[in-house]
C-alpha cells in the first residue's frame, strides 16, 4: 500500500506547475495508465452502469489518432469526450495555466430556455406536455406563467394552446452579469456570496457573521457564479436560522488506498498554497493523521451516513429567506437551496443551478507527462437532483438586472 501511495503522491512543485504544451504518444499512454488505475480503484461512480472498458479504449484511440507529439489541450478535450458516459461534472481533467485551470468535466449541463409566450394562470394552456412555470420579467407586471424547457441544445420551439397548435420560439433566460472577484460582500439585507473555497476562509468568516437578526423581515442570499468549495461555510451560516435539526442528505464515501492517496495530494497542494501560519500547521496535522491511517486496513470499503446539523436558534427565522441562483452556482453552492427550502418562509429565484452534485469531493491526481490533473470523486450524494439539471427555482427570473425583481419578491406574499 505504501508503495502505491508514494507512486501517486505529488509534491508542492507539481501543484504549482503548468500543463505541458505537447506530449509524446508514449508519455500520453503512460498517463492513461494512471487514469485507468485511479478511476477503477478510487472513483465513487465506478460501479455505475458504464462500459469502462469501452471508455478507456476510446481514450487510448484518441492518443493513436493524433500526431506525435500531440497538443495537450486537444488530448484533454478528446479524453473528456470519451469520459462523457459517466455523466459526472466532478469527474474532470484540468490543465493548470497562467490564467487559471482549464477545467473540463465529463458531464453535461442543461440550459433553461423560456418560450416567448406568457399566460395569467397555471392552467391556461398545454405546452408540449410541459407544466407552466412562474416567470418574473418585470415587477410592475407581476409574476406570469410560461413554459420553461431544460435542454443541452437549443430546442426548435414549444407548441402551446388548447391542442398545442401554436409554435412559440424559445431562448435562454436573460441573466445579469456577475462579478466573482470578491468572495463576499454585504449590502444591507443582500449578501453576495461568490465563493466557498477554503482558500477564502478569512473573507468567508465575515459571511458567517452576517446572519440576519431574528426579527429581520428578509435576507437575500445571492449565490450566482459561486463555483463551490466547502459546505461548512453554508452550514455555519444557516445554523442560527434553525431552532431544530436541518438535513444535508445521505452521503456515501469510498475508502481505498487510492482515495487516501488523493486526499494526501489535496492536502499537499493546500500546503503549497497556504500563507497563514495556523492554516499551514492545521494542514500538516491532517497530513500526519492521514499517513498514520496508511498503516491501517487498506481494503476497499464504503462508509455511509445521513448528515444532519443542529440549529442554534431558540426559534426558527420567520423572515423571508430569498436565494438568488444561476447556472454558475455549482457543487457545494447548490447546498444553499437545499438548506433554505427547509425554512418555513423561503423563496428560490433565478435559474436552475449547475447540477454538479451526484458525486463529489474530487481527489486530485497528477498526470506527469501531460501535466494534466484528473479530479476523481470519492463520494456519492444519494439525495441530490439529476446531474446537469440542478435545483430549480420557485420563480424563474428573466431579466438582465435581477435585483429589482428580487427586492420586490422579498417583501410580498407570492400567490400568483
Amino acid at each position: 500500500m505504501i508503495a502505491l501511495l508514494l507512486a501517486l503522491a505529488v509534491t508542492v512543485v507539481d501543484c504549482k506547475a503548468e500543463a505541458a504544451p505537447t506530449v509524446t504518444r508514449q508519455g500520453a499512454l503512460a498517463d492513461l495508465d494512471v487514469v485507468e488505475h485511479v478511476i477503477a480503484n478510487g472513483y465513487a461512480g465506478y460501479d455505475a452502469t458504464v462500459d469502462w472498458k469501452a471508455v478507456f479504449a476510446s481514450m487510448r484511440a484518441a492518443v493513436g489518432a493524433g500526431p506525435d507529439p500531440q497538443p495537450v489541450f486537444e488530448l484533454q478535450d478528446a479524453w473528456v469526450a470519451a469520459l462523457r458516459p459517466a455523466r459526472d461534472n466532478h469527474l474532470a481533467l484540468y490543465a493548470p495555466t497562467p490564467k487559471g485551470n482549464r477545467w473540463r468535466g465529463a458531464g453535461e449541463k442543461l440550459v433553461a430556455y423560456v418560450a416567448e409566450v406568457e399566460f395569467d394562470r397555471e392552467d391556461a394552456a398545454k405546452c408540449d406536455g410541459l407544466g407552466l412555470q412562474r416567470v418574473l420579467r418585470d415587477p410592475t407586471r407581476g409574476v406570469r406563467w410560461s413554459p420553461v424547457v431544460m435542454a443541452s441544445a437549443p430546442p426548435d420551439g414549444v407548441r402551446c394552446g388548447v391542442n398545442g397548435e401554436v409554435l412559440h420560439s424559445v431562448r435562454p433566460l436573460r441573466q445579469g452579469k456577475v462579478d466573482t472577484g470578491v468572495p463576499f460582500e454585504r449590502d444591507g439585507p443582500i449578501l453576495r456570496l461568490r465563493s466557498l473555497a477554503n482558500s477564502k476562509r478569512a473573507q468567508l468568516g465575515l459571511f458567517i457573521e452576517a446572519t440576519p437578526a431574528p426579527d429581520a423581515p428578509y435576507v437575500v442570499l445571492d449565490v450566482r457564479g459561486n463555483g463551490g468549495g466547502s459546505d461548512w461555510f453554508l452550514s455555519a451560516w444557516f445554523k442560527p436560522l434553525f431552532a431544530g435539526p436541518f438535513r444535508y442528505g445521505r452521503v456515501e464515501r469510498l475508502d481505498t488506498p487510492v482515495t487516501r492517496s488523493g486526499e494526501g495530494n489535496a492536502l499537499q497542494c493546500q500546503l503549497g498554497f497556504a500563507s497563514v501560519g495556523d492554516r499551514i500547521a492545521n494542514v500538516k496535522r491532517q497530513l500526519e493523521l492521514l499517513r498514520e491511517s496508511y498503516r491501517k486496513d487498506s481494503a476497499r470499503a464504503w462508509y455511509a451516513r445521513t448528515a444532519v446539523y443542529d440549529g442554534t436558534a431558540q426559534k426558527s427565522f420567520a423572515g423571508r429567506v430569498v436565494v438568488l441562483t444561476d447556472a454558475g452556482c455549482a457543487s457545494s453552492c447548490e447546498t444553499s437551496v437545499n438548506f433554505a427550502r427547509q425554512l418555513p418562509n423561503h423563496l428560490i429565484v433565478g435559474t436552475n443551478t449547475a447540477g454538479v452534485g451526484k458525486f463529489g469531493e474530487g481527489m486530485p491526481f497528477h498526470l506527469p507527462n501531460t501535466g494534466l490533473w484528473i479530479s476523481v470523486p470519492r463520494k456519492r450524494f444519494v439525495d441530490n437532483p439529476p446531474e446537469g439539471r440542478g435545483r430549480l427555482p420557485d420563480i424563474w427570473l428573466d431579466t438582465s438586472d435581477p435585483m429589482p425583481a428580487v427586492r420586490w419578491l422579498a417583501t410580498r406574499v407570492v400567490t400568483e
